[in-house]
């Protein structure tokens, strides 16, 4: 067995003050600040865990549910770094120190926030695209309009404020407000 490595100069990411904010939940698998919706995570996984099921009563091995969940996040991650470069932005995600802290919620969880984080990085890495940290709190419940927070103005992928009325998707509300907070426009909310 040989082992070879091998180094190669990588480019130098350079923060362009345009950004593009990534959101990943159950609900919308990756959203973006430009409006994107990614497919619903939630279905991938069902269909992962009945074709295990399947296997299973076969007699086969056990296999990863997950994979066919990081198949879906990886394609996204490859997107939006290459949505980056052509664009010429800067990618803010969710910081990973708050994705560490999250707790297991659902069936996905915090993991799949994680990978996503993890690829993203690996590959902006590669190609020179810079990435800004961002702490998520708040950002899906508080109004693009008038910085009014509460949880009452989230009900599921919908979001509407009780203050001013204001209605969006939640998850591209996030991927805005982690973009807003990257250029000091997002106030600190103490809910």
């Amino acid at each position: 067995m040989v082992r070879c490595f091998v180094e190669f100069e990588k480019p130098k990411p350079v923060d362009t003050g345009d950004y593009l904010g990534c959101d990943v939940g159950v609900n919308a698998g990756v959203a973006r600040s430009d409006g994107y919706i990614g497919q619903p995570l939630s279905p991938v996984m069902e269909e992962a865990q009945r074709k295990r099921s399947e296997r299973q009563k076969q007699g086969h091995r056990k296999s990863s549910v997950r994979s066919a969940v990081k198949q879906v996040l990886d394609r996204e991650a490859r997107r939006v770094v290459k949505l980056a470069i052509r664009g010429d932005k800067t990618l803010v995600l969710e910081s990973p120190k708050a994705l560490k802290n999250l707790k297991l919620r659902g069936s996905i969880g915090a993991w799949a926030k994680q990978h996503f984080d993890v690829r993203v990085r690996q590959i902006a890495e590669l190609e020179g695209v810079a990435v800004l940290d961002e702490w998520p709190a708040y950002t899906s419940i508080t109004c693009l309009r008038c910085d009014y927070s509460d949880k009452q103005n989230r009900r599921g992928i919908d979001f509407c404020c009780q203050k001013c009325g204001f209605r969006s998707h939640a998850d591209v509300l996030a991927a805005r407000n982690l973009v807003r907070r990257a250029t000091g426009r997002f106030q600190r909310v103490e809910a």
